[in-house]
């Protein structure tokens, strides 16, 4: 039997948010820097796994601000593999 991979986030770091009112509102601008860890985790013991590019999405509170950033792709054995978005 083969499981899929854990993700897990273990830190985030928002080192700048700006907000630029407008009128309307809805043309406001938000600028934000955010830098996460994420963790992978392969349950397998005798399986690798290999994985395209991972696409991330920030989001609060059910609104999404951001989807354009990724993680590339990578294989990984059982154990831990972290990357940084």
């Amino acid at each position: 039997m083969v499981f899929p991979p854990k993700a897990t986030a273990d830190d985030a770091v928002l080192q700048r948010f700006a907000l630029a009112p407008a009128d309307p509102a809805s043309n406001s601008t938000i600028s934000f820097n955010v830098t996460a860890t994420v963790s992978l985790r392969n349950p397998n013991m005798y399986r690798s796994i290999e994985y395209g590019v991972l696409a991330v999405t920030f989001s609060f509170n059910g609104t999404c601000f951001d989807d354009s950033a990724s993680v590339p792709g990578s294989s990984t054995r059982h154990g831990r593999r972290r990357h940084r978005a």
